[in-house]
């Protein structure tokens, strides 16, 4: 509207400078003053038309940077949200890491592991058989307790 405004106030000034460039004679009721005068408001019109150009403008630009401050905030929440996934992704593949580190160890800890089971089980048989063995038994120490002094 105050484009549309500034527009017509524009016209309407070209208008009467035309009509104050005529030639003399052309218009007997133009004098000076009174063209002077037209001339005067048709220029406060085109100010005025300018101001309100540049008031709207300056509202425009007010809220541009809202917004840019706006886009600024959600920038930085965004980046946030980034760092954090970069340090879980981080955390991630150390853990991964450590898993296959840990993997690796037991790997090598595997055979050791057979040989202790089958020491474990090579000893539980010497047991049982010494146990069923009746040579066992007559060597085998009695199971004593100690003695407890009642005084």
């Amino acid at each position: 509207a105050d484009a549309a405004a500034a527009a017509a106030a524009e016209a309407e000034a070209e208008s009467e400078v035309a009509a104050v460039s005529t030639p003399v004679g052309a218009s007997a009721s133009a004098t000076p003053r009174s063209a002077a005068a037209s001339a005067f408001s048709r220029m406060e019109a085109m100010l005025e038309a300018r101001e309100a150009e540049l008031a709207e403008a300056r509202e425009q630009v007010k809220v541009m940077q809202e917004q840019l401050e706006e886009l600024g905030e959600e920038r930085e929440s965004l980046l946030e949200e980034l760092e954090d996934k970069t340090e879980v992704e981080q955390l991630a593949e150390e853990y991964l890491e450590q898993i296959e580190e840990y993997e690796e160890e037991l790997l090598e800890l595997r055979p050791m592991a057979d040989e202790f089971a089958m020491t474990t089980r090579a000893l539980a048989e010497t047991k049982d058989e010494q146990v069923r063995s009746p040579l066992s038994l007559q060597t085998a120490r009695p199971h004593t307790r100690p003695c407890l002094k009642v005084s």
